[in-house]
C-alpha cells in the first residue's frame, strides 16, 4: 500500500534553499553577496595567469585554477594546481578546492545533454553558473553552498559534501552556511556531523536560529544537547525579534511536547506563531494533533510560502485538490527532501489514480534520495496499479527489510501483498498482508492496520473471492469511527467501486 507523509516525530530542521531564494525568507542574516553578477571570462584569464606568476600566493593560484576549469584550459595551469596541492599551510581548503573544481568538466555534471529532462538541464545550468561565479570569486561561500545544493539534487553526494566543506572553511560562523550544512548532513544520514557543525561554531551561542538548528539536529539524532538551557535563557531575555525567535520557540516547544509537558509546549508554540516562519508554522500544524488549540492556526495564517503547513492542513481536512496543489509547491521548494515527494506521490496514486504522475515525481526524488524505502514502496505500488508487475516486483525488492523500522515494514509487506494478488498468487498475497497487520498490531499502529485491512479487502473484491463483499462491509463498519482522512477516503472509495 502507498505511504503518505505522516511523521510521528518532527523537528524544526533548518530549510535548505538556493541562496537567492533564502533571501525571500530572511534567512541570510547579515550576509549579502551578489551571486548574479556577470562574470568576465576569457578577458581575465591572461591577467590571472600574470598575477599568479608574479605573486605566487595560494589565493592567486585559486583564482587562476578556477578560471581555467570553467574555460576548459586546465592543461595550461598545471603549475598552479601543483602549487595548491603542495601548499601545507592551507592544506584542508586546498585539497577540497582541487577535488571539487577539477570535477567541473565531468560530463555527468556540467555538460548538458540533448536528452536531458528539463529539470536536469536546469540543475546543470545552475551548476555551470556556480562554477562561473567561483572562477571569479573562489571565496564566495554562498556559491559553494549553492553548488552543493545542486549536486545533492543530482544525487552526487560526495561532491556535494566537498563543496559544503569548502564553504565551511571559508565561513564557519555564518548562519545560512551553518544551517545549510547541518541540513545537508541530516539529508546524507550523518546525524552526528549535522549536530557538531552547528554546535562547534562560536556563533551559535549568540544566534537563536543556530541554537534552534543545534537542538533540532540533536533531536533528529536522538542525542542530548547542551543548548537547551541556552535556549531557555535566550527566550527569557527576549532580546531578539519574535520572527528571529520563532523557530527557537517552536523547537523548544517540540522538546517539551515529546517530554510530556503539554502546557509548556502549548505556550511555546503560541509564541512561535507571533511572527512565524513557514517552518515553525508547519511544526505547529504537526503538533496540532496533540495540542488542539493549534488545529485552526493555518486557516488564519498569512505566512508566505507555507506549503508544507497548508498541505498537511488540507490533507487533514480531506481537501484533496488543495492538498495536491500545495504538495506540488512544497516539493518545488524543497526538491531534495523525500517528505514532499512521498506525500505528493501518495496523493497522485491513491487519491487521484494518476500513476504516471506519481512515478514521475518519485523518479525525480530518488536521484537525491537513493534507496529511500518509502519512495521505493510508493513507486512499486504505482507500478502494480498500472499492471506493470515486473517493475513493481523489481522495485520493492530493492528495499532491505532488515534495515527499516517496524512501522515501515507494514507498508512494504502490504505492497508485496498487493503485487502477489496482481500476480494471482493469492495465498502468498494474503500472507504478506497478514504479516503487515500482525506488525501493525504489535506497534499499536491502528491507522496502518486499518489501511492494510482495507487494501487487502479491495484485492479480495477484485478477484471475487467468496464472501469478499460481506467481509468488506464488516470491515467498513468496524473502522468507520477511525478519524483518519486517508482511511475514510479509501473506505468510501471501495464503497463507490462496489456500486459500479
Amino acid at each position: 500500500m502507498s505511504a503518505s507523509y505522516k511523521k510521528e516525530k518532527r523537528n524544526v530542521i533548518p530549510r535548505w534553499r538556493l541562496s537567492r531564494n533564502a533571501r525571500k525568507f530572511n534567512e541570510l542574516g547579515s550576509v549579502s553577496i551578489n551571486t548574479d553578477s556577470d562574470i568576465p571570462m576569457e578577458s581575465t584569464f591572461d591577467s590571472l595567469q600574470i598575477d599568479f606568476n608574479e605573486h605566487r600566493t595560494i589565493w592567486h593560484a585559486f583564482d587562476l585554477v578556477s578560471s581555467a576549469i570553467v574555460l576548459n584550459r586546465l592543461p595550461e595551469v598545471e603549475t598552479a594546481i601543483n602549487f595548491i596541492s603542495d601548499n601545507k599551510q592551507n592544506e584542508p581548503i586546498s585539497s577540497s578546492f582541487i577535488k571539487v573544481l577539477k570535477e567541473t568538466n565531468e560530463e555527468d555534471i556540467s555538460t548538458a545533454k540533448s536528452n536531458d529532462r528539463p529539470e536536469i538541464l536546469q540543475i546543470r545550468l545552475r551548476i555551470s553558473k556556480c562554477k562561473k561565479i567561483l572562477s571569479d570569486d573562489p571565496y564566495n561561500s554562498l556559491a559553494w553552498i549553492d553548488l552543493a545544493f545542486n549536486y545533492t539534487l543530482l544525487g552526487v553526494t560526495d561532491k556535494a559534501r566537498r563543496a559544503i566543506e569548502v564553504a565551511l572553511r571559508l565561513n564557519s560562523t555564518n548562519r545560512f552556511i551553518l544551517r545549510s550544512a547541518s541540513r545537508f548532513y541530516i539529508h546524507s544520514g550523518d546525524l552526528e556531523k549535522a549536530y557538531q557543525v552547528v554546535a562547534q561554531s562560536d556563533s551559535t551561542i549568540h544566534d537563536p536560529w543556530l541554537i534552534s538548528a543545534a537542538i533540532a539536529a540533536a533531536g533528529a539524532g536522538n542525542r542530548k544537547t547542551r543548548f537547551l538551557d541556552n535556549a531557555r535563557s535566550m527566550l527569557r531575555l527576549n532580546n531578539f525579534s519574535p520572527f528571529d525567535l520563532s523557530e527557537l520557540h517552536s523547537e523548544l516547544g517540540t522538546h517539551e511536547l515529546t517530554s510530556g509537558k503539554h502546557n509548556a509546549a502549548k505556550k511555546l508554540f503560541n509564541n512561535s506563531l507571533i511572527s512565524a516562519t513557514e517552518n515553525s508554522l508547519a511544526q505547529a500544524q504537526w503538533a496540532a494533533s496533540q495540542i488542539t488549540s493549534l488545529k485552526n492556526v493555518v486557516n488564519t495564517s498569512t505566512v508566505p510560502f507555507s506549503y508544507e503547513a497548508f498541505t498537511l492542513n488540507s490533507f487533514n481536512n480531506s481537501s484533496w485538490d488543495d492538498a495536491i496543489v500545495n504538495a506540488s509547491l512544497w516539493y518545488e521548494d524543497q526538491p531534495f527532501s523525500s517528505r514532499p515527494a512521498i506525500m505528493l506521490s501518495y496523493l497522485y496514486s491513491i487519491i487521484f489514480d494518476k500513476y504516471d504522475e506519481a512515478i514521475s515525481i518519485i523518479e525525480r526524488s530518488l536521484r537525491a534520495n537513493q534507496n529511500n524505502q518509502n519512495l521505493l514502496n510508493n513507486l512499486a505500488y504505482s507500478y502494480a496499479c498500472q499492471g506493470n508487475i515486473v517493475k513493481a516486483s523489481e522495485t520493492i525488492e530493492k528495499v532491505d527489510l532488515d534495515n527499516i523500522s517496524e512501522r515501515d515494514k507494514i507498508y512494504i509487506l502490504a505492497t508485496k501483498g498487493l503485487i502477489e494478488y496482481r500476480r494471482m498468487n493469492i495465498d502468498l498475497g494474503r500472507r504478506f498482508y497478514s504479516n503487515a497487520m500482525e506488525i501493525a498490531n504489535k506497534e499499536s499502529a491502528i491507522d496502518a492496520y486499518s489501511s492494510a485491512l482495507l487494501y487487502m479487502a479491495r484485492e479480495e473484491l477484485r478477484i471475487h473471492a467468496t464472501d469478499a463483499e460481506e467481509a468488506f462491509q464488516k470491515i467498513s463498519k468496524r473502522i468507520e469511527n477511525i478519524n483518519d482522512p486517508a482511511i475514510k477516503f479509501l473506505n468510501n472509495k471501495i464503497k463507490d467501486e462496489l456500486k459500479k
